[in-house]
C-alpha cells in the first residue's frame, strides 16, 4: 500500500505559493521557469508526510492527496 502524501496539480496551480507558507515540514519549494517566467510550486515527496496542513490554503484546487 503507498503512504499518503500530497500531490501539485500543475496545471490547476498559479504558483501563489500558500502552500509553501503553510507546510509544516517545508515540503514544498517555489521556482520561476525560465522560459515561461510561470511560479511553479515543487513538492519534495520524501518530506511530505501527508498531513495535508496546505490543502484547504490551495484556492486553486492544486493540492490532492495520493495514496493511501
Amino acid at each position: 500500500m503507498a503512504e499518503r502524501t500530497v500531490q501539485v496539480l500543475k496545471e490547476k496551480c498559479r504558483g501563489c505559493g500558500a502552500c509553501v507558507t503553510q507546510c509544516p515540514e517545508r515540503a514544498f519549494s517555489l521556482d520561476t521557469d525560465c522560459e515561461t517566467n510561470k511560479k511553479l510550486v515543487n513538492i519534495e515527496a520524501a518530506r511530505c508526510t501527508g498531513c495535508g496542513k496546505c490543502i484547504p490554503y490551495c484556492r486553486y484546487g492544486a493540492l490532492i492527496f495520493r495514496g493511501e
